[in-house]
This record gives structure tokens, sequence and C-alpha cells, in this order.
């Protein structure tokens, strides 16, 4: 492998790296406001909403959007507390 090549790979990964704790950091924001004002679920970690994003689409690819836009629909009713 190519120095050149195996910097731009790495390079690469440290960028997905930081975008992912970009997501997460996000995620994580929005879920301790949604906590705080009672319309979301305190027991919500950043990870579990990307694991569930990234189910639902894997599952979905190919498919219909109205199946996506279905299990999309569950996952946020999930999130919300009951009142």
């Amino acid at each position: 492998m190519q120095p050149e090549t195996h910097a731009a790979r790495g390079l690469q990964s440290l960028l997905q790296v930081q975008r992912g704790d970009l997501v997460l950091t996000a995620i994580a924001t929005m879920l301790a406001r949604g906590a705080e004002t009672g319309s979301l679920r305190g027991d919500i970690e950043p990870e579990d909403i990307t694991v569930m994003l990234l189910g639902i689409l894997l599952t979905t690819a190919g498919d219909s959007s109205e199946q996506t836009k279905r299990l999309l629909d569950l996952m946020l009713d999930a999130l919300r507390t009951t009142t």
C-alpha cells in the first residue's frame, strides 16, 4: 500500500469518527432537552437512536417509502413519554 493511500484512508476514518461524534453529541443534546421538558423518555442513549435508525434504513433499503415512514413513526412514538 502506498503511504499516501494509507494516510488518506486514515484521514477518512478520522473524519468519519469525528462526524459520528458530532452526530452523537447532537442527538444527546436533543434527548436531554426532551427529557428535561418531559416530552421524551429519559432512559434513551444517543447510540440507541443511531442503532434504531441504522436498522430501519438497512431493512427498508429498496422498499417502499411508506414502510420506512411507518417504522420511523414507531421509533419516534417509542421515544415519547406516555401521558
